[in-house]
């Protein structure tokens, strides 16, 4: 499994002396990293808060019927569960204003090097793909410079036999720099990995689950 550092984060800021793109551009995009200090949970204790971070990457255009796109990778390393999580979110604007915005698709998330120890020890490693309904909702904070929004990947619609939901709550600020606008974000996480395929026997009473929550910090930059 390959350790993403969180280093990445400090060369968003170099992006600032790039040319400007038009605001209108037929185009855009996104990249950013989050810092999630995560309290996560197997068949074990529950963890202390630590370090896992993850990468996001999006496309938008103007193009009619055709989707956006987006990708989002997850890094969990923990003494008694781990996986790599990419997620390729195919989403479309429902709403989109200087006041609010409404985004409902699709989230296809592959798990890979997945790794969990039930309770009799034994580890048992699994890779699977699971797709779920995505939605983001972003409102602006009046007589405030801030934006709040909320995320989530939820009811499972298909795939390989382990279910999973994400939830984040939290606010951000913006500010334009010359090659687009700068974005800090903060918040609160939540995540469940349901192993239900993981051949763990049922006499163990094990939760088969991982879970995960806590705080988060990231930056993007929309250019």
């Amino acid at each position: 499994m390959h350790k993403f550092y969180v280093h990445s984060i400090f060369w968003i800021p170099l992006l600032c002396s790039s040319p400007v793109w038009g605001a209108d551009s037929f185009y855009s995009g996104q990249v950013g990293t989050d810092v999630w200090m995560a309290e996560t949970k197997g068949a074990g204790e529950e963890t202390d808060p630590s370090n896992v971070p993850s990468l996001y990457i999006a496309f938008e255009h103007q193009f009619p019927v055709l989707p956006n796109l987006a990708f989002h990778y997850t890094n969990l390393v923990e003494d008694d569960v781990a996986y790599d999580r990419y997620s390729y979110l195919f989403y479309y604007h429902a709403l989109d204003t200087d006041l609010y915005r409404l985004d409902t698709g699709i989230n296809v998330s592959r798990f890979k090097d997945g790794k969990y120890i039930g309770v009799n020890q034994q580890t048992y490693h699994f890779n699977a793909t699971t797709v779920t309904f995505h939605a983001y909702a972003q409102v602006a904070i009046p007589y405030t410079l801030l934006d709040a929004f909320a995320e989530t990947d939820i009811a499972h619609l298909g795939g390989d036999n382990l279910r999973y939901r994400d939830t984040s709550l939290g606010v951000q600020w913006q500010t334009p720099i010359n090659m687009g606008t700068l974005v800090l974000r903060a918040g609160y996480r939540e995540a469940k990995v349901e192993l239900n395929d993981s051949d763990i026997p049922s006499v163990l009473s094990d939760p088969e689950s991982i879970k995960s929550s806590g705080w988060f910090v990231g930056v993007r930059v929309v250019f």
